[in-house]
């Protein structure tokens, strides 16, 4: 499977029926990983001082998050761990 992955451009993955607010699972993957792309230099940049200099209300990555527009505290994180619970993820060549 290793081979067989690192050969190709794109994967297409089923992980199973929609079910347990699947959807909301994966609008809120899709809305972080587009996110996390629009703010990259924000987030993994070193000059955090620039950004945060004098805001004493960013103490976590979530604060950090929030502070930068991701509303993380108002998600349906429930759904995603359902979904990250699904046999799909603990099968070997997943792993």
């Amino acid at each position: 499977m290793a081979e067989i992955y690192t050969r190709v451009e794109a994967t297409i993955s089923w992980s199973g029926e929609g079910a347990d607010d699947s959807d909301d699972a994966m609008e809120l993957i899709l809305g972080l990983g587009n996110w996390t792309q629009a703010h990259e230099d924000r987030i993994f940049g070193d000059d955090d001082d620039e950004y945060f200099s004098g805001d004493d209300s960013i103490q976590t990555p979530t604060d950090m998050a929030e502070w930068l527009g991701f509303p993380l505290r108002s998600q349906k994180w429930p759904a995603v761990w359902r979904f990250l619970e699904r046999p799909y993820w603990s099968r070997v060549w997943i792993i």
